[in-house]
Formats: C-alpha cells, structure tokens, sequence
C-alpha cells in the first residue's frame, strides 16, 4: 500500500514539474511574441515618419528577438534598396 501511494505521489509529482515547464516555455514564448511586434509596429511608426536610420534598428532588434519570422527581414530589405530601385519599382 504504501509503494502504492508513495508511487501516485511521485507521478504526481512530475505531473507539476512537466505542467510548470511547459507554462514557463509558454509564457518565454509569448514574451518573444509582443517585444518582436513592439519593435515591428515602433518600426512602421519610424517608417510613416521618415526616420528610416531608426526603422532599421527597430528592424534590427525583431529580428534579434525571433530570426524565423520573416516580416522584419521583408521591411529592412526593402528600406536597404537603393531608392532608384524603389522608384522603378512603382512605375
């Protein structure tokens, strides 16, 4: 009996362990999320602006926070082309 209940204890156990693992990669997860769109939409703002020395390094820091999603790395290349390209690309 005792095996028994101290077995369902240890089970138990590593129940929380695994629950509070995988809460902290959650929340790790979701705290990369919003500081990677903080820097994208502070980006957009510096862009409306004018200001394209800051949308780079806003740019810059998405993607030292999350390098696999690809909007930041779209908007740097596009304000990294030489404007002639840019020009003849909307005509």
């Amino acid at each position: 009996m005792r095996s028994k209940l101290f077995k369902h204890k240890i089970q138990k156990s590593i129940f929380f362990i695994e629950l509070n693992i995988v809460l902290l990669i959650l929340c790790v997860t979701i705290g990369c999320l919003s500081s990677y769109e903080n820097h994208l939409k502070l980006a957009m703002v510096a862009i409306s602006n004018d200001n394209y020395d800051e949308a780079i390094e806003e740019l810059t820091k998405a993607v030292e926070i999350n390098p696999k999603r690809a909007t930041a790395y779209s908007w740097a290349r596009f304000l990294l082309l030489p404007k002639s390209t840019i020009c003849l690309s909307h005509r």
